[in-house]
């Protein structure tokens, strides 16, 4: 979708709202796994929450070696 944001007529019909997700994209076990054991002793306490809670998803994709620009 193509949005001129400078003619009038956009801005009184406004900006359309974003689809919500209902799901987390996550990363696979595997890889929280590798985070966790290799980085957890590294990374201060407060750190460790956001990766022991990360949601895992086995059907993500690696986004660093796996990207679609489509």
């Amino acid at each position: 979708m193509d949005l001129d944001f400078l003619r009038v007529k956009n801005i009184k019909i406004g900006i359309p709202s974003p689809v919500i997700k209902n799901y987390f994209r996550g990363i696979k076990q595997e890889r929280k796994d590798e985070i966790l054991q290799k980085l957890s002793p590294l990374m201060p306490e407060n750190r460790r929450a956001f990766w022991n809670n990360l949601p895992v998803n086995d059907d993500a994709v690696n986004l660093i070696t796996e990207y679609d620009d489509s």
